[in-house]
């Protein structure tokens, strides 16, 4: 709980910064919910044998806060879950969920910045999920996991499309598991976007990380065990042809140092050439190609190369919504339980939804990423799944899916596939709790 009496100190913090007129014309709006799953899930433990099924329920009660002035919002949520396996009960515990979302801004140029968002829970697929961010995902098991991921940055704007950001960014992994390393990673950067004219704009970006493990004594330093230091530079010049279509050319720089494995180093150039392009009011689509190389730092100097490419369909209906996405390119994974390295990857992804009625709407959407690793086995991640939604009062909806999963890899052993079932059970205040009187700009 360490991280969650963080964020209520952030939130203290905070709450003074406006103190002059904070508590003139604010408005506080309180919203409570509760959330009970019920799920069947058929290998829990994700494994390729010797799997285990059980039937789960999640008690999640929760609450939302709103806090606004003239200058400033907040917005807070926490749920915990108490969650409860029928069959294996040594799995019966509490998850957390809280988020911060605050912004102050002290004049027409310059706002303050703070996000953050903490999870704990045994089923990590309670994450967010992404496929290009999320990585493998072939963590294993149910002991817990603690995820936090906050960032603070301060806006100056000295033009309708012109702005200067200063920020930094912190991500926290802890494990229970003794097969996974604990994780954390740390850093400042830096964003500039000057548009020289309403057609030719440049964007220059910076970002440090430090990155650092808590290894196991009996754990040899491997490339996957070893603190870091990374650096990323890289610059974007984009021109406007009419307001709903322009392209751009970027180019960026990376580093990673290690401490003690100095022999693995490695810097990756990237550039590249994009497009956006709004088709219709309700239509978009992206398209990115490029190319890629990585260096070693220190002889033998390995030259790995290959190509970027993206392309990404958003699209509206009148009764639903269609979302696609592909994208080829390179990351490293480095804070993540079993740490991958240099990767290439292939990410798909896919959602479609289709309100039946007034009150009822359908979805199936999934995604999958093909992993090309330097230091263990490729391996590729698919999920998919079907629902569908419905609001059965106006204070309780209801939600039906089937889930699965699955990871195939070089190593037959690390394979695995999950199916669930699930009921989602929502209740949510239609009129929240309200304190204050005022009425602004920042209240929703």
């Amino acid at each position: 709980m360490t991280q969650f009496r963080t964020i209520i100190r952030i939130v203290g913090l905070l709450l003074l910064i406006p103190i002059g007129q904070l508590y003139a014309d604010i408005q506080i709006r309180i919203t409570p919910l509760l959330n009970v799953t019920q799920s069947y899930e058929d290998n829990i433990d994700l494994e390729k044998n010797n799997t285990k099924s059980d039937y789960i329920v999640v008690v999640s009660p929760g609450i939302k806060l709103l806090a606004s002035t003239k200058s400033s919002r907040l917005k807070l949520d926490y749920s915990p879950g108490f969650s409860f396996y029928a069959k294996y009960n040594e799995y019966n515990t509490v998850r957390h969920r809280a988020g911060l979302d605050y912004f102050y801004r002290w004049n027409q140029k310059v706002q303050l910045n703070v996000r953050d968002q903490y999870y704990r829970t045994e089923d990590y697929f309670e994450l967010p999920q992404d496929a290009v961010i999320s990585g493998t995902k072939i963590r294993k098991g149910r002991n817990t996991v603690d995820s936090n991921e906050a960032v603070a940055s301060v806006d100056y704007r000295f033009g309708p499309e012109d702005k200067f950001t200063l920020g930094y960014r912190h991500r926290l992994l802890r494990n229970q598991d003794p097969r996974y390393n604990d994780a954390e990673e740390h850093g400042p950067f830096a964003e500039f976007d000057y548009w020289m004219s309403k057609r030719q704009g440049i964007r220059l970006g910076y970002l440090y990380i430090r990155g650092t493990y808590d290894t196991r004594e009996d754990q040899p330093l491997t490339l996957n065990t070893d603190d870091y230091d990374g650096h990323r530079a890289d610059a974007r010049y984009m021109f406007r042809f009419s307001p709903q279509t322009s392209v751009y050319t970027r180019y960026a720089y990376s580093t990673r140092n290690f401490d003690r494995v100095s022999s693995e180093d490695y810097h990756v150039h990237e550039a590249a050439f994009g497009i956006d392009h709004a088709v219709s009011r309700r239509a978009s689509l992206f398209a990115e190609g490029g190319y890629f190389w990585k260096e070693r730092e220190q002889a033998p100097k390995d030259r790995v190369e290959g190509y970027l490419a993206g392309a990404g369909w958003n699209q509206r209906f009148e009764h639903g919504t269609l979302q696609l996405g592909v994208q080829h390119g390179w990351d490293d994974g480095l804070l993540e339980e079993e740490v991958r390295g240099f990767t290439r990857y292939w990410s798909y992804q896919a959602r479609v939804s289709r309100q039946l009625s007034r009150h009822t709407e359908a979805y199936a959407g999934g995604l999958m990423r093909t992993n090309d690793y330097e230091l263990k086995e490729d391996e590729t991640v698919a999920q998919a799944g079907v629902g569908i939604s419905a609001r059965l009062k106006e204070w309780l909806y209801m939600t039906l899916g089937v889930d699965h999963r699955r990871l195939i890899s070089d190593n037959p052993d690390n394979e695995y596939q999950d199916n669930r079932v699930f009921l989602l059970l929502s209740a949510e205040a239609t009129r929240p709790y309200m304190f204050g009187t005022k009425v602004h700009g920042n209240s929703p």
